[in-house]
């Protein structure tokens, strides 16, 4: 039936290593990339409760969705899966 995958949903990410607008899957393996040789696991950030576009591991990151949870709701491969390993 071809690929599920949505169009990609764009999101902000905030951390300590790199941040900004994430707006296509190139602008998301820049944050992995930053984070590489991190044991942060990236599938865990939380959306910010007064902007759920938002997403970080900053402590007003406390909102009830991860970013794990957003991309698979939005069929979106982040590299990470639900145990948070790296794909």
């Amino acid at each position: 039936m071809g690929d599920k995958r949505k169009e990609w949903q764009s999101f902000y990410f905030e951390g300590n290593q790199a941040w900004g607008w994430i707006k296509s899957e190139e602008d998301w393996e820049r944050i992995k990339k930053a984070y590489e040789d991190s044991d942060i696991n990236l599938f865990n950030a939380r959306n910010n409760p007064n902007r759920y576009e938002a997403f970080g591991l900053y402590y007003e990151y406390t909102g009830d969705t991860t970013l794990g949870e957003h991309c698979i709701k939005n069929n979106m491969d982040i590299g990470y899966n639900e145990n948070g390993r790296k794909d």
